[in-house]
């Protein structure tokens, strides 16, 4: 019997890819007492948890390798996102070191904007035909996610750092929870699955949109498969884990690998502005400056005299309260009020 738990153990060992060195306890007068122990030893060891070193080593294996994750230089994803009741084609693209463009890189037409990050985080709006530099939560959610592979792979070359927070189940299935720490202090827990060594979920906490309430929301993804080597999960949905309600999700359909861009092509558009447009932009810039502003609006006025702008003041405030300047942006929408009182 004894003899049979201690090879059990050994199994276990081997299947678990851990070593141990062999104690042997007692003496001629307690065999069994010391094949127990020895049982008991092999049983604990076999199923300690690995480090968060070791499971990242399986993680980076179980995509296909170090060397098929480095031979990767871009990537360009089109297919299917929903969000609520809207649902249509969708493309975004990575390139290295750190280029991201939420749209087509292929046509910069940008109908229905577009967002970017290209060292600095951008948002360009068609309607009403402005560029961004944003700042705040706005640009730290386009910089967490503008590495070619996500906040994991190539985590201490992004100055990040790892740790182990125990195991969940997600979707009925047990992963490890892998909590990375980016330079930012931002912290997203990535779910390995014990099995097949993928990413299951990533989850935060953070804003729906500028200006939506807090919501701890998990990342799931499915349906992997094999480009060039390398893993890819083709679908990915956004769900509020208290709720279990779908935010969004976005279904690849198609994935192409190693297109050559040009940087520039991760940058917001350059397009003539008209005076009103110029405005707004400027006003954006001076966000944390409201003599500044005000200034500006003023000699705007006496240029443009005849100008109705107040939807282009309106855009104005409400983006840089979304930034988190919330004093100068009510100076602004209230003097907006008193020019435009009607």
């Amino acid at each position: 019997m004894w003899l049979t738990l201690v090879r059990n153990s050994l199994t276990l060992l081997k299947d678990s890819g851990l070593r141990v060195i062999l104690v042997v306890f007692g003496g001629p007068m307690r065999p069994v007492t010391s094949l127990l122990a020895a049982a008991t030893l092999f049983v604990s060891a076999a199923h300690a948890a690995p480090t968060a070193e070791q499971i990242y080593a399986h993680y980076i294996e179980a995509r296909g390798g170090q060397a098929k994750l480095d031979a990767i230089l871009s990537i360009v994803e089109r297919g299917t996102y929903s969000e609520g009741n809207n649902s249509g084609p969708a493309v975004q693209a990575h390139m290295r070191p750190y280029y991201r463009l939420v749209g087509d890189p292929d046509n910069k037409t940008f109908a229905d904007g577009a967002e970017g990050y290209d060292g600095s985080a951008w948002e360009y709006y068609p309607d009403p035909g402005i560029v961004l530099r944003v700042v705040s939560s706005a640009a730290a959610a386009l910089r967490h996610n503008s590495y070619i592979f996500g906040e994991l792979v190539d985590y201490k070359a992004h100055g990040a750092t790892i740790a182990l927070q125990g195991t969940e189940n997600i979707d009925g299935r047990p992963a490890f929870d892998i909590r990375v720490r980016l330079r930012d202090g931002f912290e997203e827990d990535q779910f390995i699955d014990t099995r097949s060594w993928l990413l299951v979920a990533a989850r935060k906490v953070a804003k729906v949109h500028a200006f939506g309430s807090e919501v701890t929301s998990e990342t799931r993804f499915n349906d992997y498969h094999l480009v060039d080597g390398v893993w890819f999960p083709f679908l990915n949905a956004e769900v509020n884990t208290k709720t279990g309600k779908q935010l969004n999700r976005f279904q690849t359909t198609i994935l192409e690998i190693n297109s050559t861009f040009d940087p520039s092509v991760f940058s917001p558009p350059d397009r003539p502005r008209t005076p009103e447009q110029r405005l707004i932009e400027s006003l954006f810039t001076q966000r944390d400056d409201a003599q500044s502003i005000m200034w500006t609006l003023a000699d705007f006025r006496s240029a443009y005299p005849n100008c109705i702008c107040d939807g282009a003041l309106a855009v104005a405030g409400y983006q840089i309260l979304k930034m988190g300047h919330a004093e100068n942006a009510i100076a602004l929408l209230e003097e907006t009020v008193r020019l435009y009182p009607k």
